[in-house]
């Protein structure tokens, strides 16, 4: 569980759901977010829209990482 070797392997049951999180998910999160924090900055609500538009971001990132350094390991 430790080594790079298995984490770093093709396997397409991780690779879909991870690219369509990163496709789908992430930007559809960082889209309703935007329109909801300039529909109310003006309350609380801007400081959860923020923090939702840097999770989302957070995670579109680490995931095309990974990705990336799937693929180079695997070429």
């Amino acid at each position: 569980m430790l080594r790079p070797d298995p984490w770093l392997a093709v396997s397409w049951f991780l690779i879909v759901p991870l690219v369509l999180t990163a496709g789908v998910l992430c930007p559809t999160v960082v889209r309703r977010a935007r329109a909801a924090r300039r529909a109310d900055a003006a309350t609380h609500l801007a400081a959860t829209c923020t923090t939702s538009i840097v999770m989302a971001l957070s995670l579109a990132v680490l995931t095309l990482g990974y990705l990336a350094c799937v693929g180079v390991t695997n070429l």
